[in-house]
């Protein structure tokens, strides 16, 4: 499938971008880009050109992604995907269009290829006239509404006190939830770091909704709007991006999870790539991740303000399949509870005694049916046979070579940290899990029992 990119408008419009459209053949409509870039230009002046490339190519690849549904390929999932985009250091990104097409594929586990043309105009607003104030914060750290992004921005004031963190969020228009969720948390956050933090919240997406929901680019761009303000602030300058390793890794927990299925949305080996991407294209920025090498229960313990942690808890969500409310027991509820990450979630948060939220689905309860075929208690069986399987560290670090390049001198490290975050699900399950879940992790009666 291929697709170009069309600037339709000559004038700036309201929302700080030209009229900016994707085309194709395949395509039932145009895709139509929104971006709220009014978010941005304080910080106009002062970030390169580069990444304003790479904002704008960010921005196409994830509506690209919004808009090209996988069910329309043969095996339901890869996708072929060649875009021609124009930009303005287009000879630079042609000098690495293969790598940033390799990072790109790995992230969102389709086949892209770019070619990259000029671009004689700007196609942002470019407006001098508005000035970042020195007092705005020298550290960027992305902020999605999550436990891991909250968590790493709490550590970061606590550690550098008397500085400040500019938070950069991301929403799309069909998308909501998150903007509610970094209002709320940041709210709170304000009254604790009072003058010391701001929040950069930038709407991206597309006017009308897509066929795909998976939005495995969606980090991409986040990156890219992080990149952005950081880069206008200190042009080598850190990003953070804080995920808690398990999450990042993903370790899949059963053989028909491994592959281009398997998340890879802060990969190490995708933001490394992404990073080498950045130093042929001069961009210095470096990108850090954190809690790279921490459990989220991990996370969790070791957050350095457990007071202000343990208020925000609530405002937090971490699902991966918000939303999708049908067979939720409590309708009400922010998370699933029987998603990959609302799972992680609950076992981490019972290591501090705050597992006391309400979920859509207890997993611990009697009332759930892990022997059904159904897709709702899917996650659910997969953590359970990875449980009973009883892996060793060496046995992970197999399973993760399998998912994805790892870096030889850190597999260790990761899988003693895949087997700690196991013990910590083991642990929530023994204290509050029901018989018959506890006979399918291999947690037998008598341990059940105590």
């Amino acid at each position: 499938m291929k697709y170009k990119i069309q600037i339709t408008s000559r004038e700036i419009q309201r929302n700080g971008i030209k009229d900016v459209k994707i085309i194709s053949d395949e395509l039932r409509n145009h895709v139509e880009l929104d971006i709220d870039f009014t978010k941005l230009v304080k910080f106009n002046r002062t970030v390169s050109s580069t990444i304003k490339d790479f904002l704008f190519f960010s921005t196409i690849v994830y509506s690209i992604d919004k808009s090209v549904s996988r069910k329309r390929f043969r095996d339901n999932w890869t996708r072929d995907l060649s875009v021609e985009i124009p930009l303005l250091n287009f000879e630079l990104y042609n000098s690495v269009k293969e790598e940033i097409g390799n990072a790109v594929s790995f992230l969102t586990g389709d086949n892209w290829r770019f070619d990259f043309i000029e671009l004689n105009e700007n196609v942002f607003i470019d407006d001098d006239s508005i000035e970042l104030d020195d007092s705005f914060p020298k550290q960027t750290s992305l902020f999605s509404g999550g436990l891991d992004s909250l968590i790493g921005g709490i550590n970061w004031l606590e550690e550098n006190q008397g500085k400040g963190l500019a938070l950069v969020g991301h929403y799309d228009r069909h998308i909501t939830q998150p903007k509610t969720d970094q209002d709320l948390l940041f709210d709170l956050l304000k009254s604790e770091y009072e003058g010391r933090i701001e929040l950069v919240q930038v709407r991206v997406g597309q006017f009308h909704g897509g066929e795909e929901t998976s939005l495995r680019s969606r980090s991409l761009l986040f990156i890219a709007l992080g990149l952005f303000v950081s880069n206008s602030i200190d042009a080598t300058g850190s990003l953070m991006i804080p995920e808690n390793g398990v999450i990042a890794l993903n370790v899949p927990l059963t053989p028909s999870r491994r592959g281009s299925c398997s998340t890879r949305t802060a990969h190490p080996f995708f933001l490394s790539s992404i990073q080498e991407i950045l130093i042929k294209l001069n961009i210095e920025n470096i990108l850090t991740n954190p809690l790279i090498y921490s459990t989220k229960g991990e996370a969790v313990a070791n957050c350095l303000n457990q007071s202000l942690l343990k208020e925000c808890i609530p405002l937090s969500v971490s699902c991966g399949k918000r939303g999708h409310t049908a067979t939720w027991q409590n309708r009400h509820a922010k998370g699933c509870g029987r998603c990959v990450p609302c799972i992680y979630r609950r076992a981490a948060l019972h290591t501090i005694n705050a597992d006391d939220e309400v979920y859509g689905v207890d997993i611990c309860s009697e009332s759930v049916d892990i022997d059904s075929n159904g897709e709702s208690e899917q996650d659910l069986r997969a953590f359970l046979s990875f449980l009973r399987k009883k892996y060793t560290s060496e046995d992970i670090s197999k399973i993760l070579i399998s998912n994805g390049r790892i870096a030889l001198d850190e597999l260790f490290i990761y899988s003693e940290m895949i087997y700690r975050a196991m013990e910590e699900l083991k642990t929530l399950l023994k204290d509050k899990g029901n018989q018959k879940i506890n006979e399918k992790s291999g947690l037998f009666q008598k341990e059940f029992n105590g």
